[in-house]
């Protein structure tokens, strides 16, 4: 249960951090590549070296399903970012431990964490 909650909040956490900057990618025939280009600008053109190129295209708003909804929102996903640093930030300064990794919801140090933290799961090396 621990670990589909975990990906489950995660999942959430993402999506509200999403970029509502959607792209298309096209395969393109580098025979065709200049024609294609009068009418696009891509964000990137990457040669596949077969006469071939992957090209990164912004998609308008306009020309996306109606259906969509992107249910983004940066403050949401910013705060839980925010909330997560002033959480690690004890344990970050805290010089009895060494800490080899953090994220908004783990930690990987060289001991187990004091009871005080009461994580509901850690690890140690």
């Amino acid at each position: 249960m621990y670990l589909i909650s975990k990906l489950l909040l995660n999942s959430l956490y993402g999506r509200f951090g999403m970029t509502i900057d959607l792209v298309t990618h096209e395969i393109i025939d580098n025979d065709f590549l200049n024609e294609f280009l009068d009418d696009h600008v891509p964000n990137d053109v990457i040669d596949l070296e077969n006469g071939k190129s992957i090209l990164t295209i912004p998609s308008k708003r306009d020309e996306l399903n109606d259906s969509i909804n992107m249910n983004v929102s940066v403050g949401i996903a910013a705060a839980i970012t925010a909330f997560a640093r002033m959480h690690m930030t004890p344990l970050l300064q805290d010089k009895s431990y060494n800490v080899y990794y953090t994220d908004t919801d783990s930690i990987v140090t060289d001991k187990p964490l004091n009871e005080n933290f009461s994580p509901s799961v850690s690890f140690s090396l």
